[in-house]
């Protein structure tokens, strides 16, 4: 994908030092009043990431094949791995399951553990999903993460 994105934001209940994350994804909108209903501490960023998972990539799956036509866009090669990965860890009916919710932007489904780790191991940055009022853009490596500004609450010592 791109490597650079656009200006994206998180929302902090506590003042920003630096992110630890624990392994865990660092989570940003593109939109700023979403942001805010995380926290009162908005921290505005640009992403540099080369390789990010975008389900609505996916190809569509329809009586368990591929559905070429059911929309455009679609990564054939990142799907068949993506599948093929869901084949390793779930029984076949389940994996379908997964893969359709995640095709369908599911961003519960994107973030089970077990598929964070296949996209580490695939090599990618982090991965997209749709929420709210916006895109959430989760970031595996805080290295990835350009901070631009801070805003914090006023009321905070």
């Amino acid at each position: 994908m791109s490597c650079v994105k656009h200006i994206v934001f998180r929302g902090e209940t506590e003042e920003f030092r630096e992110f630890h994350r624990d392994g865990r994804p660092i989570f940003f909108t593109d939109n700023e009043e979403e942001a805010k209903s995380y926290g009162p501490n908005i921290i505005e960023a640009k992403l540099h990431v080369a390789n990010m998972f975008e389900p609505g990539n996916l190809v569509a799956r329809k009586n368990g094949d591929w559905d070429h036509g059911a929309k455009s866009g679609t990564d054939a090669a990142q799907s068949e791995a993506f599948l093929q990965a869901l084949y390793s860890s779930y029984a076949r009916d389940r994996a379908e399951t997964i893969y359709y919710h995640v095709e369908g932007g599911s961003w519960s489904e994107v973030e089970r553990p077990e598929i964070q780790v296949w996209l580490r191991e695939a090599g990618y940055d982090g991965f997209i999903c749709w929420e709210g009022d916006g895109t959430t853009f989760a970031v595996f490596d805080p290295a990835k993460v350009e901070v631009l500004q801070r805003t914090s609450s006023p009321t905070m010592k």
